[in-house]
């Protein structure tokens, strides 16, 4: 699952790799928010959440990719 670079919950580290963040965020045990908007849902007014922020979603943009 690919998800949104704009995706934030409280503990957001930005060192994490895409495989720590994927498992913190499918935990699902925190508020989540859009950090275009700052609020827990996107430009487009849908929830801000792992499984609504993936690619597809007309707001989505993909994370950076990890150097090697």
């Amino acid at each position: 699952m690919e998800l949104c670079r704009h995706l934030r919950w409280k503990g957001f580290d930005e060192s994490q790799t895409a495989a720590e963040v994927r498992a913190t965020a499918l935990r699902n045990t925190v508020p989540y928010r859009c950090l275009r908007t700052c609020q827990p849902f996107g430009v487009d007014d849908d929830l801000a959440a792992p499984e609504n922020c993936i690619r597809g979603r007309a707001c989505f943009t993909p994370r950076a990719p990890e150097p090697r």
